[in-house]
């Protein structure tokens, strides 16, 4: 029988079910190796117990266990974990390329586990900053339902973990979520009160403080009517928010609005006003990275600060004004 019987508490902790060998992994064919570990899919790893014991205590433990002088680990260890992840976990512990190739978020949440399992603060510290290149890059593919729920979980995962540099940076990546979404609402529901309350205190602020400039805006328009069926409509808002937006004027061609024209493609009073409701009570969120095809019209509405500046869109100065406010949670109220 091999040292997977003999060391009942050590694999315990393991969790693995023996497996039989079906190559070595060309990366992991050391010389000088004296021990080999062995993937829950067959692949051995021919490493050295001393970097082993240098990465877990639970390695370490294993290996000061009495055993004769001449003795060697010939029996590979067999570990619970797949070959890819094996392959990470040791490139990381030998710095084999580090930093390796970008990984999946999903991929380096089950790595925490594995850094978890075998007690290994280091690699954890490793996968802190991997899981926030990671997030990056999943933001600038693109604010998806999907991504919204990744970083939530992460916020909570972080929060649980005291990771509390993790908590505050990416706290700001679920200002382009409307954090009162359901699915989003019950991921956050599992975190610490003192988190939970925290990410909500930081949208309010953020929130009321962006609504209250906009409600300032007082619209004014005057529409010509054009034989082509288009209505020319400019547009000007004044509004000083203390030095939050400024004043600005506004400028927008609008498709005819005759009570039956498709609302997503034209702005009105009406419309202007349910987009601030719909700030104010959280259905977009304050950093509108999200495509929101009902609201896209005004998001993409040219805005001039005091007819001096180059226009932008209201998408972009609800950004700029989003930048005088707090972009983390404050964990220390």
């Amino acid at each position: 029988m091999t040292d997977i019987i003999t060391k009942g508490d050590f694999y315990c902790v393991l969790g693995a079910i023996e497996v039989q060998s079906v190559g070595i992994h060309p990366s992991f064919n050391l010389n000088g190796a004296d021990v080999i570990l062995r993937s829950c899919d067959g692949i051995e790893f021919h490493v050295h117990s001393v970097m082993l014991g240098i990465i877990s205590p639970i390695f370490q433990g294993l290996f000061s266990m009495p055993r004769d002088s001449r003795e060697t680990w010939k029996s590979p260890i067999q570990m619970a974990e797949r070959a890819d992840q094996m392959a990470y976990m040791l490139g990381a512990a030998y710095q084999f390329g580090r930093p390796q190739k970008e990984a999946s978020v999903e991929f380096l949440w089950g790595m925490v586990e594995v850094a978890d399992k075998l007690q290994m603060d280091g690699f954890t510290m490793y996968l802190r900053e991997r899981l926030s290149v990671a997030l990056e890059t999943e933001k600038r593919i693109g604010i998806t339902p999907d991504f919204e729920a990744m970083v939530m979980h992460a916020y909570v995962e972080a929060s649980n973990r005291s990771w509390m540099k993790e908590v505050r940076e990416w706290s700001s990546m679920t200002l382009s979520s409307n954090i009162s979404r359901s699915h989003l609402d019950k991921i956050l529901n599992r975190a610490s009160e003192k988190s939970r309350l925290a990410l909500l205190k930081l949208h309010q602020l953020r929130r009321e403080a962006v609504v209250r400039g906009l409600m300032r805006v007082s619209f004014h328009g005057s529409v010509s009517h054009d034989p082509n069926g288009i209505h020319a409509c400019d547009n000007h808002w004044p509004a000083t928010v203390d030095g939050l937006l400024g004043d600005i004027d506004i400028t927008h061609e609008l498709v005819q609005c005759d009570g039956t024209a498709d609302h997503d493609q034209h702005l009105c009073t009406d419309k202007w006003g349910a987009f601030i409701i719909a700030l104010a009570v959280g259905l977009l969120p304050l950093n509108p990275e999200v495509n929101h095809p009902v609201w896209n019209s005004v998001w993409d509405m040219g805005v001039t600060y005091n007819r001096r500046e180059l226009p932008v869109t209201l998408r972009e100065l609800v950004r700029r004004a989003g930048r005088c406010l707090p972009e983390q949670v404050d964990m220390n109220d």
